[in-house]
């Protein structure tokens, strides 16, 4: 059966530096009993029956024509960021800002999306929340993205890394109170000291 879509609300006043995109949206709505869902998975990447591909919910075919908040070009597919403004970039100027924001360690560790990017704008509840989003950057940079984000939470926990070459294991001390705290796969059961938050 066919349901229509209630209107839109008008959109928020931002004090964002780049300009707000019409890219549409669609609120949340139940479904119909009468409704069937499908999902697409891509056929040069083939699963299992029992494998689940995530959804990229921020790549979407770009049906109306919005330019690139970076190089202010339309492309066919773009990256819209979750925020009021709707910003959108295309994919080679998302996986540049993905690159360079991961290289200066600019991610930021939230709550609830993990270590993640906000909208170039930085506009508040533009979180990146499934971090699948980030494997447009490739396997090695990816691979550094997941490095990154588990030595953040290690630090952000309390915990150390070791500086033993070629180790890096994060470390949390079984006591918070420990000043000290031993790596199991450092050289000669190498110990590192825990600093004392200020």
């Amino acid at each position: 059966s066919f349901f229509a879509s209630p209107p839109l609300p008008p959109p928020l006043p931002s004090s964002s530096p780049l300009p707000p995109t019409s890219f549409p949206t669609a609120p949340l709505q139940t479904t119909p009993p009468n409704h069937k869902e499908f999902f697409f998975k891509c056929s040069r990447h083939p699963t299992t029956a029992d494998e689940q591909c995530v959804a990229l919910h921020m790549v979407r075919k770009n049906t109306v024509g919005v330019d690139c908040a970076s190089c202010f070009e339309q492309r066919d597919t773009v990256v819209v960021f979750d925020c009021p403004d709707k910003h959108t970039l295309c994919l080679d100027c998302f996986m540049e800002y993905c690159e360079v924001q991961l290289q200066d360690r600019q991610f930021e560790e939230h709550r609830s999306a993990g270590y993640t990017l906000r909208c170039p704008a930085k506009c508040e509840g533009s979180e990146i929340k499934e971090s699948h989003h980030f494997r447009i950057m490739g396997p090695e940079k990816y691979d550094r993205y997941q490095r990154f984000g588990t030595e953040e939470f290690v630090l952000q926990m309390g915990g150390v890394l070791c500086p033993a070459r070629g180790c890096g294991m994060g470390l949390l001390p079984e006591d918070p109170t420990a000043r000290r705290v031993q790596c199991p796969r450092g050289e000669r059961g190498m110990w590192v000291c825990v600093l004392s938050p200020l």
